[in-house]
């Protein structure tokens, strides 16, 4: 059997111990969906002076088509200390409407989100499950939280992330997620 090239239509290489030579693109998931549908985007807020047990960004998946996928979470903290907790959570959100940012600057698809947060936080959620808890540790900390793809919304699903304790410091939240089709 020869495996012929589509391009070149020349044979694939084989060493001494019969082993085929390949080479691989390996690249994330988002980043095949941004690159190929201009499906990834962010979301992101900045809140001067969250409070504690306030819930500080919102993020609602409205597509009945597709999943929305969170590939990861990045928060940044002013104070030492700060407990984060991410919930999947349930509710009629309100606060301060967000926009996610099409990470395939200058395409034109948009997300079919409700996003909420910033100063004054989000009110109107009832927790369901804590998915993560950590303390956010030194001032002036960055944290990143990759779920790999992992955690996924359906129609209608919503998480929030909770400043759950701290003294009050600016805080930057941004969620980078991308969807699959369902």
């Amino acid at each position: 059997m020869v495996i012929n090239d589509s391009v070149t239509q020349t044979g694939a290489e084989v060493n001494s111990q019969r082993e085929l030579h390949t080479k691989a693109i390996v690249e994330s998931r988002a980043a095949r969906e941004s690159d190929e549908n201009s499906d990834a985007y962010v979301v992101t807020c900045t809140d001067a002076g969250p409070v504690a047990a306030e819930y500080t960004i919102y993020l609602q998946n409205n597509s009945a088509t597709k999943k929305l996928v969170i590939d990861k979470i990045i928060l940044d903290q002013t104070d030492a200390d700060v407990v984060w907790k991410i919930a999947h959570v349930t509710g009629t959100s309100a606060g301060t409407a967000l926009s996610g940012i099409n990470l395939k600057l200058g395409a034109a698809n948009a997300t079919s989100i409700t996003a909420r947060g910033g100063a004054a936080g989000v009110t109107g959620l009832t927790p369901s499950n804590v998915i993560h808890q950590f303390r956010g540790g030194a001032a002036l900390a960055s944290h990143e939280v990759d779920f790999g793809g992992a955690l996924m919304l359906g129609e209608d699903v919503a998480i929030a992330i909770e400043y759950d304790a701290g003294t009050g410091g600016a805080v930057n939240i941004s969620i980078f997620f991308h969807y699959n089709q369902i």
